[in-house]
């Protein structure tokens, strides 16, 4: 049987999973130390704290990582294969997993895969959010990343910081 270790999330709610899997995150592998985190029985004893990742974006990491473990996600490549999630990611698992999540989670998942150091689910996510915003209108961009409309003092300001971005290039 696999030596499973134990993370806290925000909540203080604690999640476990293999080392195996845990070992796909550069943080939880540099943070797992069986000195101190196992009993001389074996037992995992002292929680890892990730109190910067809340309980429902923990599960999800948890998720993708054991899942990971046991069927490792084709690495996305760039330029992309396609358009849409349906053509870039072949493996339904990880396209399903993405797909059925709401984008305030993938914002959240882009986050927490940053903070543990998980490249492939950093990559999954962040292609998800850019397939949201392909083709996207400006002020639908704006509204989806949550950024706030400029006062027109703001766009004159900006217009004259960062000229060379609205210079006609012909």
């Amino acid at each position: 049987m696999s030596q499973v270790i134990r993370v806290k999330c925000t909540e203080g709610q604690v999640f476990e999973l293999t080392v195996e899997a845990a070992s796909l995150s550069e943080v939880l592998s540099d943070a797992f130390d069986p000195d101190e985190y196992m009993d001389s029985s074996g037992e995992d004893t002292t929680p890892i704290d990730v109190t910067k990742i809340r309980a429902a974006c923990l599960k999800n990491v948890i998720d993708y990582l054991t899942h990971y473990q046991q069927d490792p996600m084709t690495e996305i490549t760039t330029p992309l294969d396609g358009d849409t999630l349906q053509e870039i990611i072949k493996q339904d698992w990880y396209r399903r997993f993405i797909e059925t999540i709401d984008l305030s989670m993938v914002f959240q998942l882009v986050t927490a895969a940053n903070y543990l150091n998980i490249k492939s689910l950093l990559d999954l996510a962040i292609l998800r959010v850019s397939i949201e915003l392909m083709g996207k209108p400006v002020d639908e961009i704006h509204k989806i990343l949550n950024i706030p409309q400029m006062t027109e003092e703001e766009k004159i300001q900006a217009m004259e910081d960062y000229k060379w971005l609205f210079s006609d290039s012909d």
